[in-house]
């Protein structure tokens, strides 16, 4: 079974239905069992990777997560970053220090996420000097 054939397509397409239902446990065990038929530097960077899914199964509760309605992909993190982030602080003609970049951006995200007043009682207990 090499490479891009059709018996590992759909042992790629079984692997990935294990990993959304949070089976990484069997999804392991069945990967390190073909792992164990590899030759050399196959099995050595095939045991790499088997044990980054294995440090990170924390990181993988898919399942979990998208009964949570949690977004799983980047892609919603990263067009928050460029309209709340890029959109204050790459305008034209602006200059920032990275400490006058944070005073303007904390409590911006604080607003556009919500948490505005949260954040504003929690830095005021901060400022509050203890008796």
């Amino acid at each position: 079974m090499g490479q891009g054939t059709p018996a590992a397509q759909r042992l790629l397409e079984v692997w990935e239905i294990l990993l959304w239902e949070g089976q990484i446990d069997l999804l392991l065990r069945r990967a390190r069992r073909k792992a164990q038929g590899l030759n050399g530097l196959a099995e050595k960077i095939a045991g790499t990777e088997l044990d980054y899914f294995d440090k990170n199964r924390q990181r993988m509760r898919y399942a979990e997560f998208r009964r949570a309605g949690l977004f799983i992909g980047s892609g919603v993190v990263e067009a928050g970053c460029k309209i709340v982030i890029g959109q204050r602080a790459k305008q034209s003609g602006m200059k920032w220090t990275e400490a006058g970049l944070l005073n303007v951006l904390n409590p911006r995200c604080a607003l556009m996420g919500g948490q505005f007043d949260d954040c504003w009682e929690r830095r005021g207990m901060a400022e509050t000097p203890q008796p």
